[in-house]
C-alpha cells in the first residue's frame, strides 16, 4: 500500500524539480513510519486517513505556482472495474461473524461496562449511604478514572471495527474514493482527537498517572490502618439467635403490619406458620449486627444493619470466603400485612405465600429476588446484578421490575400495568393474565438479550430492544390487541398474535 501509494504520488508531482519532489515524498515516507511505529496503524488504515495521491498532488503544485488544469486528464490512474466474485464472499463470511456476533457483543460489553462505571460513580459521590471510608473512596476514585480510559479505549476499538468493515463494503463494489467516507470515521475516535491536542494527551498520561498513585496509597494506607488481613478474618464464625414478638393483640384487631428491612448483606427469606408470634431468626457478622425492633404503636417492624467502616476493606474480601448471613421472618398467617419494603446491598430475597395489602418493595444491589404465589397492589422491584424471578403473582395495579446485570422470568402474573426493564440479559414472560384477559398495557425495554413471550394477553404491548431478538406467541389467537408494537435494531421478529 505504501509503495503503490508513493509511487502514485510520484508520478503526479513530476512538474516538480527533483528536489521539491522528493522533500514531499520523504515528508509522506516519514508518516508512514510514524504511523506504524507510534500510532500501531497499518499501512491500508494510514493510506483512508490521508488524501488520495492525485488531491496531494494538485495542493502541492497550486502551491508551488504550476498549473492543474490538465492532471484530471493526463494523470488518471486506471480503475479496476471487474467484479471480484470471491472478495464478495470474504465479505458475506465477514458480516455473518463480526457484523451479526462480534459488533452487538462488543456493545453489549462496551454498554454493560458504562452501567457498572455509572454504579461506582454512584457509590464515589454518596459514600455515607454505602458507608465507605475517604481512604477507600480514594481508591474508588482511581478506579473510576482508569474505568474512564478503559471506557475510551473500547470505543475506539469499536469504531475501528466499523472502519474496517466499511472500507471492505467499499472495496468489494469498487468505490473511486473511499478516504474521504473513512477520513470522517477517523475523526470520531478519541485517539485521533488526542493526536491532534498534545496538551490533552499529555493531559491524560498525567491523570493515570495521578489515578494509579491514588489507588496505591489507598489501597496500602487502608490495608495499614485497618489492620491487613489474616486468615481467621475469612472465617469468622456467624452467630445465631432469634428474636419473638407476640402478635396475638395486633391478630384480633386486624391492624395492618409494616416490615422495613434496610440492611447491607444476608439471605433474606419470608415465611409463614400457624402461630401468633413473628419470629425473626439470625444468622450475623460481628461486623454487620442486625438490629431488631417492633414498634407496637405504629405496627411497624424495622431490621437496619451497619457495617463497621473500619473494616469496610476487609469485607470486600472475606464475604467471597465466608458464609452468607441469613435473615428469616416467620409471620403468623392471619396477620394482615400492609407494606413490605426490603434494602440491601448483597442479599438473596425469597418470599412466597403472603399476602400484602398495599406494596412490596424491594432495592437490591447484588443478589437473586425470587418471589411466588404472593397477592398484592404493586410491586416494585430494582436490581443491578442478580436474576429476577416472578411466579403465581396477583396484583390490582402496576408491576415495575428493572435489572441491569442478569435475566428476568415472570410466569403466572396477574395485573394491570406491566413494565419491565433490562440492560444485559434475557427478559422471558409467560402465561401473563390469562384467566381475566383484561391488562392494559405491557413495556419491555432491553438493550442487551433476547425478548420472549408466550401466551400474553394485554391489550397495548410494546417490545423494544436494541440487540436480540423478539419472538411472541399465544396459543389463543382469538384474543385481539388494541396494539403490538415490537421492534428490535438488532435481531429477528417473531411475532404470530393478530394485530389491531
Amino acid at each position: 500500500m505504501k509503495r503503490k501509494f508513493l509511487s502514485e504520488l510520484e508520478r503526479y508531482l513530476a512538474p516538480l524539480s527533483t528536489e521539491e519532489r522528493n522533500e514531499i515524498l520523504r515528508f509522506y515516507e516519514e508518516r508512514f513510519q510514524s504511523g506504524k511505529i507510534y500510532e500501531n496503524k497499518s499501512e491500508s488504515e494510514i493510506v483512508d486517513e490521508l488524501e488520495t495521491p492525485k488531491q496531494i498532488a494538485i495542493n502541492v503544485l497550486e502551491e508551488y505556482g504550476h498549473d492543474t488544469t490538465n492532471l484530471e486528464k493526463d494523470r488518471q490512474i486506471p480503475q479496476d472495474n471487474s467484479f471480484n466474485w470471491g472478495r464478495l464472499i470474504w465479505v458475506l463470511i465477514l458480516d455473518f461473524f463480526i457484523v451479526v456476533a462480534l459488533v452487538p457483543a462488543l456493545i453489549g460489553i462496551f454498554i454493560g461496562l458504562i452501567a457498572g462505571w455509572g454504579g461506582l460513580i454512584y457509590v464515589i459521590f454518596t459514600p455515607g449511604l454505602h458507608n465507605v471510608a475517604p481512604i477507600i473512596n480514594l481508591v474508588f476514585i482511581g478506579i473510576a478514572i482508569l474505568g474512564l480510559f478503559l471506557l475510551l479505549w473500547l470505543y475506539d476499538v469499536i469504531i475501528s471495527i466499523f472502519i474496517w468493515i466499511i472500507r471492505a463494503h467499499l472495496k468489494i463494489f469498487n468505490h473511486k474514493d473511499p478516504s474521504k467516507i473513512l477520513k470522517s470515521m477517523y475523526h470520531l475516535k478519541i485517539s485521533t482527537y488526542l493526536k491532534h491536542h498534545s496538551s490533552l494527551k499529555r493531559s491524560k498520561s498525567i491523570i493515570t498517572a495521578l489515578a494509579l498513585l491514588a489507588i496505591f496509597i489507598g489501597g496500602i494506607v487502608g490495608f495499614v490502618r485497618y489492620g491487613g488481613i489474616n486468615s481467621a478474618q475469612f472465617n469468622q464464625p456467624l452467630e445465631t439467635y432469634e428474636t419473638s414478638f407476640d402478635m396475638s393483640d395486633e391478630i384480633a384487631q386486624t391492624e395492618n403490619l409494616t416490615i422495613n428491612i434496610d440492611i447491607y448483606s444476608s439471605d433474606i427469606n419470608f415465611i409463614v406458620s400457624d402461630t401468633e408470634e413473628i419470629v425473626v431468626y439470625v444468622k450475623e457478622s460481628e461486623d454487620m449486627p442486625l438490629e431488631i425492633e417492633y414498634n407496637d404503636a405504629d405496627n411497624n417492624l424495622n431490621i437496619t444493619s451497619e457495617i463497621n467502616r473500619t473494616t469496610f476493606l476487609i469485607n470486600l474480601f472475606t464475604q467471597i470466603f465466608q458464609e452468607n448471613p441469613e435473615l428469616t421472618i416467620e409471620i403468623p398467617n392471619d396477620l394482615n400485612l400492609q407494606e413490605i419494603s426490603v434494602k440491601s446491598r448483597n442479599s438473596k430475597l425469597n418470599i412466597q405465600d403472603i399476602e400484602v395489602i398495599n406494596d412490596l418493595n424491594i432495592d437490591i444491589t447484588n443478589g437473586d429476588i425470587n418471589l411466588s404465589n404472593i397477592t398484592l397492589d404493586n410491586l416494585l422491584t430494582e436490581s443491578t446484578n442478580g436474576r429476577i424471578t416472578l411466579v403465581d403473582i396477583e396484583i390490582s395495579e402496576i408491576i415495575d421490575v428493572s435489572l441491569t446485570n442478569g435475566s428476568i422470568n415472570a410466569r403466572r402474573l396477574s395485573a394491570t400495568n406491566y413494565y419491565f426493564e433490562n440492560v444485559n440479559g434475557d427478559i422471558n414472560l409467560r402465561d401473563i393474565d390469562t384467566t381475566e384477559k383484561d391488562g392494559e398495557t405491557l413495556e419491555v425495554e432491553l438493550t442487551n438479550g433476547d425478548i420472549n413471550l408466550e401466551n400474553v394477553y394485554v391489550k397495548e404491548v410494546t417490545l423494544n430492544n436494541v440487540n436480540g431478538d423478539i419472538e411472541f406467541n399465544n396459543n389463543d389467537l382469538t384474543f385481539i390487541f388494541d396494539d403490538v408494537d415490537a421492534n428490535t435494531t438488532n435481531g429477528d421478529e417473531d411475532i404470530n398474535v393478530p394485530q389491531y
